[in-house]
């Protein structure tokens, strides 16, 4: 759901030629950016239901479907980021 001018699609840029170039084509890689497939709630239903193989969003929505990950939204739960990485 993120904007084709954000440093995310870059990212995504990047994934789909390594996917492609590495599988020598056999994999397909399809980007599709600025929520053209739906809002982050659309998109994790998408992959539920198969219709979408990977997306990207933040873990506020996805709370809606796993309560656990609303660990990673506590703020200060860390009291920094080399504790937080550990």
């Amino acid at each position: 759901s993120t904007a084709e001018t954000t440093s995310f699609n870059e990212i995504f840029k990047y994934f789909k030629s390594e996917i492609e170039e590495r599988s020598e084509g056999r994999i397909k890689v399809e980007i599709y950016p600025s929520a053209q497939l739906g809002a982050d709630r659309e998109l994790i239903e998408g992959v539920q239901l198969g219709d979408v193989t990977m997306s990207l969003h933040s873990t506020a929505p996805a709370v809606n479907f796993v309560d656990d990950v609303a660990v990673f939204d506590i703020p200060f739960l860390f009291p920094d980021k080399e504790t937080a990485r550990a």
